[in-house]
């Protein structure tokens, strides 16, 4: 038996000789290089209205619509994401009245997210909505987070219309019209 494993070591060595190799660290040794991808958020549909034909004075309406889209982790860092949502519009003026950009609200509830590739939910770690209630988002609100080791995949998110409101100012009576905010979603590294 001892034989025949030392005369296959010598039949390789051989052939690795024969075959160009110098050296037999050269036969067996080999790299690769892996390239990560990005961190991306695409925007399915966007498509979030008030609109204003029955408004009341010192009312809150509920937004319209849908907005959907999909977060990817394809780095393959580890490192974390964090989404965040900003009305980037100004305050909407018509005749006499302004309402002010301010006025915009989002909420956190009810939104849904599903693993489309990649690794699991978890229910702490994420990819995993940030609980928050009517919280302005005139400057980047955070509202979904994958912790380190977490969110590496891809993720759609459904975000319903019942997640944004508009605060009317008093005495504002207005019909037949609707007023569309400017909602930008972003993805950044980090949980």
């Amino acid at each position: 038996m001892k034989k025949s494993i030392v005369l296959f070591i010598v039949i390789a060595f051989i052939f690795a000789q024969s075959a160009g190799f110098a050296d037999m660290k050269d036969f067996l040794t080999t790299s690769a290089i892996i390239k990560g991808g990005s961190l991306s958020v695409i925007v399915a549909k966007n498509e979030i209205k008030f609109p204003l034909e029955a408004s009341l004075p010192e009312s809150t309406l509920f937004g319209s619509g849908e907005l959907t889209l999909t977060a990817i982790d394809a780095t393959g860092t580890g490192n974390g994401w964090n989404l965040t949502v900003t009305n980037n519009g100004s305050d909407f003026v018509f005749g006499d009245n302004i309402i002010p950009n301010k006025n915009f609200k989002f909420s956190s509830s009810n939104i849904k997210i599903a693993k489309l590739t990649g690794k699991e939910l978890d229910l702490m770690r994420g990819p995993k909505v940030q609980a928050f209630y009517k919280s302005p988002f005139s400057s980047p609100q955070k509202f979904i987070f994958a912790d380190n080791r977490f969110g590496m995949g891809k993720y759609f998110i459904n975000i319903p219309a019942s997640a944004f409101t508009l605060d009317l100012p008093s005495r504002l009576v207005y019909y037949g019209a609707s007023i569309t905010p400017t909602i930008n979603v972003n993805i950044s590294s980090g949980p």
